[in-house]
């Protein structure tokens, strides 16, 4: 008898068919126990698994390289899966045992003394289970390949939806849209001069490549102007909003009363394909106002636009089928822009427009008054435009220098 109960229970629980128990009691055994070959390939017997059966195979023969059943084991893990046995083909380069009585493991272990089998079921090289474990390893990888297939394209799926989502967001459109190579704007410099000859308000704004300051001393403003209004005639004749719209720069004043800019200032758009989306209604920025703060307005230019917000909500009152929004936003620069916006439906066109009412910050006594309008089905195609206007829109005050009389002799 074994003097130990594992090595034992897990025989006799393997001849009886109990394969589960006794893969515990021979897994132990052959950790704890005195090496001994016919305890390993009990173990390879009843394992479940195809590369600890030929460790098991691999130990036993390590024990006893002469073992008949262990090199029967091995011959049949040596050769292509679903083959027959050779020794059932009558031929065998190592010992071979009757089919109709399967061969029975050699006990004679000098350490162990012997364990008789009896009448229970013998060990013997089993092809159908090597073959039953090949197919369970094989079946392992496919689910386990299926497994990882399946989290890729779940991966796939969820940075694709991820993707969508951050694509879609207005933040990603405006950092996208402001990129170096996505940037068509240009900048525009003009000045406008004071009543009284001296004063002078130097304008700085980006604005798409399309827009063009209408001016009607410049040469490529006329050349402009002349084929848009032959391109998009109106047909009663009169005039377009580009003729409408001009004027000459230089004898633009501000009014030293009510600080209306007379006429205003116009930037508009004069692209074909923004011309043929909508018509005369296409989108231009208009300098307005230059004016002084209302009495009680003090202290640095982001606190002046934050109370000139708490006026107008005070006095506006917008139209009905109007919604008015008020913020103040930060530029580039650091200073502070006043945006009030609104929806309007009663212009000439009788078509929805948003109207942007910027106010900039001039110096400490005054601030001058923008309004960019942008018809409503066109609103998202110049997002980016309105957004690189509100940020870089900016007056400065400057004073002419005095002539110095000339002394005629």
């Amino acid at each position: 008898m074994y003097p130990t109960s594992k090595t034992q229970m897990g025989i006799q629980l393997a001849q009886q068919g109990r394969r589960q128990e006794a893969l515990a009691y021979l897994r132990q055994a052959v950790q704890s126990e005195p090496p001994n070959a016919e305890v390993w390939l009990w173990l390879a017997h009843v394992s479940p698994d195809i590369n600890e059966y030929r460790n098991c195979v691999y130990q036993a023969l390590l024990l006893d390289a002469n073992h008949p059943v262990a090199r029967q084991m091995q011959t049949a893990l040596n050769q292509p899966t679903g083959q027959p046995n050779p020794a059932s083909s009558g031929y065998s380069a190592y010992p071979t045992y009757p089919t109709s009585q399967p061969a029975t493991m050699s006990v004679a272990q000098p350490a162990y003394g012997t364990y008789s089998l009896g009448s229970s079921q013998p060990l013997y090289a089993d092809n159908a289970l090597i073959n039953n474990l090949e197919r369970k390893r094989n079946r392992g990888r496919r689910v386990r390949r299926w497994i990882a297939l399946l989290f890729f394209f779940g991966m796939l799926i969820a940075c694709g939806v991820g993707l969508r989502f951050l694509f879609l967001s207005d933040a990603f459109e405006d950092w996208f849209y402001n990129l170096s190579w996505f940037d068509s704007s240009r900048t525009v410099h003009f000045t406008v001069n004071a009543a009284d000859n001296v004063t002078q308000w130097e304008v700085e704004v980006d604005v798409p490549e399309t827009w063009l300051l209408a001016d009607e001393r410049v040469e490529s403003w006329r050349s402009t102007r002349d084929r848009l209004k032959s391109d998009y005639p109106l047909a009663d004749g009169s005039p377009t909003i580009w003729e409408s719209v001009e004027a000459d720069i230089s004898q633009i004043v501000v009014d030293p009363t009510n600080g209306v800019v007379q006429p205003p200032v116009t930037l508009i758009e004069t692209g074909g394909d923004a011309i043929d989306r909508d018509g005369q209604n296409v989108a231009r920025l208009q300098l307005t106002q230059i004016k002084t703060y209302p009495p009680g307005i003090q202290g640095d230019d982001c606190q002046k636009m934050n109370a000139m917000t708490q006026v107008d909500q005070a006095t506006l009152q917008p139209q009905a089928d109007s919604q008015v929004s008020y913020k103040v936003q930060n530029q580039a620069n650091g200073r502070c822009i006043y945006v009030l916006y609104y929806r309007n439906e009663n212009g000439p066109s009788q078509l929805a427009e948003t109207v942007y009412v910027l106010k900039v910050p001039v110096d400490d006594l005054t601030y001058a008054e923008w309004q960019l309008s942008v018809l409503e089905q066109s609103r998202t195609d110049y997002e980016s435009a309105i957004n690189k206007i509100i940020d870089t829109l900016q007056v400065r005050a400057s004073v002419n220098p005095i002539p110095t009389p000339e002394i005629v002799n």
